[in-house]
């Protein structure tokens, strides 16, 4: 479905209820596992005011030989190291053909978690890393509970089953478009007080490595714009204002 959001507000700040949120970019390069360890090993030297945790963690695609690995397209998608800061709020993760900045407690704002990524997307274009870029993204991951809401009857989105709507007990999956993003979403309701929300960005064009590094804050914010915007359309902003303390 095609949608228009140019008029959806987006306050500057709320007290978020992501979960979770994670940038992912795909791209072209010429990197083994050797040489990703290698690159964070890299980071932890050069940006110590990001508190990098001392361990570099495998993850469970180093398992798979490696010739089976350099065979298969999907498998090179996926992270072979993952590196946390030592509070554990952020992590990156990175393999042949896609790295990960990731939130993994709640979210406290684009400022801060550009904080984190745009250093190390720094050194990796000092480190010549990436041949070209395929694709850019980001998902965020909402958990919303209120005691005393029936939170689907503030939704601006009306699920019905033989006309009779649905408040609890369902998931709903639909994808969305504009010009420069596909956004897919999926509601999923356990009772009528708890909602989880989750939305993924991606956009349509790849980028030169010379453009994606000048422009990279501005690029990454295209997706995760759009990601606010299928959110505050989905909530009623009435529900906004008195559940979420926004400042618009």
């Amino acid at each position: 479905m095609n949608f228009d959001f140019s008029n959806v507000k987006i306050p500057k700040k709320i007290d978020s209820p992501i979960s979770k949120a994670v940038i992912q970019i795909q791209y072209e390069s010429d990197c083994t596992a050797a040489i990703l360890h290698n690159f964070l090993c890299k980071l932890k030297e050069q940006l110590i005011s990001l508190d990098l945790a001392e361990k570099i963690e495998d993850q469970p695609v180093l398992m798979i030989p490696e010739e089976q690995r350099e065979k298969d397209v999907d498998l090179k998608k996926l992270p072979y190291y993952s590196i946390s800061t030592s509070n554990g709020q952020y992590s990156f993760a990175i393999g042949p053909s896609a790295m990960f900045f990731i939130v993994n407690s709640k979210y406290d704002g684009w400022k801060q978690w550009s904080s984190f990524f745009t250093p190390i997307l720094e050194i990796v274009q000092k480190e010549n890393l990436v041949k070209k870029i395929i694709s850019v993204g980001d998902s965020c991951f909402d958990d919303i509970h209120f005691d005393d809401v029936a939170i689907m009857e503030h939704l601006n989105c009306n699920i019905s089953i033989l006309g009779e709507r649905m408040l609890s007990g369902f998931s709903f999956t639909t994808h969305v478009s504009t010009d420069e993003c596909d956004g897919d979403f999926i509601i999923h309701s356990k009772d009528k007080n708890s909602l989880q929300i989750s939305i993924a960005c991606g956009m349509k064009k790849e980028f030169e490595v010379a453009e994606f590094f000048e422009k990279k804050n501005d690029i990454l914010l295209i997706p995760h714009t759009m990601n606010k915007k299928i959110f505050f359309s989905l909530l009623n902003k009435d529900f906004v204002d008195s559940h979420f303390n926004p400042q618009w």
